[in-house]
């Protein structure tokens, strides 16, 4: 246990890594950012056992350019 609660983050929309991160207890929460805008149903199929149905990000950072760019998010995984 920690102590304190940590938030984990870099690539934790990857299902294993996440739940590795979490069984170890290496935090307390993870940070899935990116994996939310690609698939914002990706928690609830997580919970339900469906990761392989879970829409997984490319890491092509439209997402962050149209928030820099100060436009409605969207995702190249939608297309």
């Amino acid at each position: 246990m920690l102590g304190v609660s940590v938030i984990a983050v870099n690539q934790l929309d990857r299902v294993d890594r996440a739940l590795e991160v979490l069984n170890e207890e290496r935090a307390s929460l993870v940070a899935v950012g990116r994996g939310l805008i690609a698939d914002p149903d990706w928690a609830n199929k997580v919970r339900e056992g469906r990761q392989e149905e879970i829409v997984v990000c490319a890491y092509c950072n439209q997402c962050f350019d149209d928030l820099n760019r100060d436009v409605p998010v969207g995702c190249s995984e939608w297309e």
